[in-house]
């Protein structure tokens, strides 16, 4: 009895695994310090520092170990209205290397910034608050390749 309830539940499970859909083997990138490179986390942050800015980033993993991930990245972000300081805009270009697998992506990120509250100053001015919430959006290409030399 308890045998064919077993039965039953792995071909439940086969079944329903079938329709799990594409399974994918690539690597998705990955950094270290997600401060350092905070587009890569999330398209909102492009102009969060108010003002143009540009990095560069290197990660090396297994340093001297043939096929060891090596990841590049180059990043610009800044402010695209510099009075109302709500709209920003970035670029990044990446390069992974990781064994036989090679990816560069280029993406174009956005971000609009809705004051939630506004202060007002001793001199009945208004001023921004310190309370917002940013809509980001990224768009880019993912392409990946695989370098069958590297194969052995």
């Amino acid at each position: 009895m308890i045998l064919i309830q077993v039965a039953n539940i792995l071909a439940l499970g086969s079944f329903l695994l079938s329709f799990a859909g594409q399974a994918d083997a690539q690597q998705n990138i990955q950094f270290s310090r997600y401060i350092f490179n905070s587009l890569s986390v999330n398209p909102a942050y492009a102009g969060y520092k108010e003002e143009w800015f540009a990095q560069l980033g290197l990660r090396a993993q297994w340093v001297g170990v043939e096929g060891a991930p090596q990841t590049m990245t180059a990043s610009l972000d800044g402010i695209l209205d510099p009075r109302d300081r709500k709209m920003g805009v970035g670029l990044q270009l990446t390069s992974d290397q990781l064994g036989a697998q090679s990816t560069t992506t280029a993406t174009v990120n956005y971000a609009y910034r809705l004051q939630l509250d506004a202060v007002t100053s001793a001199l009945g001015n208004n001023q921004n608050g310190s309370h917002e919430i940013t809509l980001g959006f990224s768009f880019g290409k993912v392409p990946r390749s695989f370098i069958c030399p590297r194969v052995s």
